[in-house]
């Protein structure tokens, strides 16, 4: 590189890497969009999903569109409020986190179930068990 102190060499060296990540998202990207263009996505070095579930049939259906695009579940991060599905995309890991409908028709729902400092809550569904 040109003459320039080491740390700012390192700190380019970092942000290029970081570049290159971002830019491998791109098919994954794309393929997000045109599966979920109601959804907000977002990318660093993954493409973060994120839209208004009403149920896990809606979750379901999700993952049935990327699975028809060969794109399948790498591991669900289990949770009592907001599980999240990560799969295994072309160039990088798709994180799919619904964000659970306040709607009062919503088969899933976060209820309050106590209080310890501040409300406790947990995601019960009518129709499948919130299991990956």
């Amino acid at each position: 590189m040109l003459d320039m102190p080491k740390k700012v060499q390192q700190t380019i060296a970092r942000l290029l890497t970081q570049i290159t990540a971002v830019y491998n998202t791109s098919v994954d990207l794309e393929i997000t969009e045109e599966l979920m263009p109601d959804a907000a996505i977002y990318i660093d070095n993954e493409v973060n999903v994120v839209w208004s579930a009403k149920s896990m049939t809606e979750v379901k259906e999700a993952l049935a569109k990327f699975a028809k695009r060969g794109i399948m579940i790498d591991h669900v991060v289990k949770s009592d409020t907001n599980p999240i599905w990560y799969l295994k995309g072309r160039n990088c890991i798709i994180r799919l986190a619904p964000c659970w409908s306040s709607d009062e028709n919503a088969s899933c729902k976060l209820i309050k179930v106590g209080e310890e400092m501040k409300p406790i809550y947990k995601l019960v569904c009518n129709e499948f068990p919130v299991e990956g």
